[in-house]
């Protein structure tokens, strides 16, 4: 969930968290400078202060072997019963091959940011029917 003082603290902590991470044990295989692109670029494609309260669910990603067969479905519909059980909407940035799923389990797009190249963020957002707007 993401809001309020509470995703500030959650912020905050994982920025220390990364730095740590990052200092102590060096992932060569990450170009720190991308990263850092990457994280300032989502925080802005995403309008987090129009909801106080929001459910963001970490990257989802499916094997290429076993795509196409509903678990990406499986996964993303989880995430959305415990959010409607807590009447929360839910938010995420999606890549183009996931926007048509999220699309079809009713997430709706708030806004699209060109990342690098012909990679675009595209941030959307979903609603619990017992969630008024």
């Amino acid at each position: 969930m993401r809001g309020g003082w509470w995703a500030s603290l959650q912020e905050m902590l994982g920025n220390a968290m990364d730095t740590l991470l990052t200092r102590l044990s060096p992932d060569r295989s990450v170009d720190v400078s991308r990263l850092a692109r990457y994280n300032a670029l989502s925080d802005d494609c995403f309008p987090y202060s129009s909801f106080p309260e929001l459910w963001y669910p970490p990257t989802l990603a499916v094997h290429p072997a076993y795509q196409r067969q509903g678990i990406g479905r499986r996964l993303v519909e989880w995430d959305l019963e415990q959010a409607t059980r807590d009447k929360t909407p839910v938010g995420l940035e999606a890549s183009a091959k996931g926007t048509h799923l999220y699309h079809s389990l009713g997430f709706q797009t708030v806004n699209v940011m060109p990342l690098v190249e012909e990679i675009t963020l595209t941030a959307m957002v979903w609603r619990p029917y017992s969630l008024t707007i």
